[in-house]
């Protein structure tokens, strides 16, 4: 249970955990690990999504649509627009671009942190936003994560911002 328990000062982040029991056949060929710099290799487990968002009809992606106009117009009537890219070998070819689009006409939009568009695609987690926890080094531990997000064409567009809950040493740490 103790996974599942959370301080209430963490609501906002509307966090969504996944719960595994781990067994020595359980999960081991899903455990990879990465560079969190410092010679340190944090472990995740990867997970594929592949249904997400496929019943939702209002956000199927047509590049055709997407034009210039269209990208200017949607940006100007401050809509919080979900688009679902299909999976497939030409997904990152369409994601690159719709933003190639989406950056031409919208400028500034990298920088924004309200993005009109939120961009899906299916087979990866459809994640818009990491806050990193109250820690030591957060705002280093950020830009680890950025770094991570700009590698993976699918999380380019995912807010990373370090959480506002003020940091406070552990009482059991010396």
């Amino acid at each position: 249970m103790l996974p599942l328990l959370k301080d209430n000062h963490y609501a906002e982040e509307k966090e969504l955990r996944l719960v595994f029991r781990k067994t020595p056949d359980d999960l081991g060929e899903c455990v990879r690990r990465y560079d969190a710099g410092d010679d340190v290799k944090s472990p995740y487990v990867a997970v594929k999504f592949g249904d997400i968002g496929r019943n939702n009809d209002k956000c199927k992606f047509n590049l055709s649509l997407y034009t210039d106009e269209f990208v200017k117009r949607l940006s100007e009537q401050n809509v919080d627009l979900p688009i679902w890219i299909e999976e497939g070998r030409d997904q990152e070819a369409l994601f690159n671009e719709l933003m190639r689009r989406i950056n031409k006409n919208i400028p500034g939009y990298e920088k924004m942190t309200n993005k009109p568009f939120k961009i899906y695609c299916k087979g990866h987690m459809p994640i818009s936003k990491i806050i990193v926890s109250p820690m030591e080094n957060a705002d280093r531990r950020m830009e680890m994560i950025k770094h991570r997000c700009n590698e993976k064409y699918w999380l380019r567009n995912v807010e990373v911002c370090v959480s506002k809950i003020p940091y406070r040493k552990s009482v059991n740490k010396k």
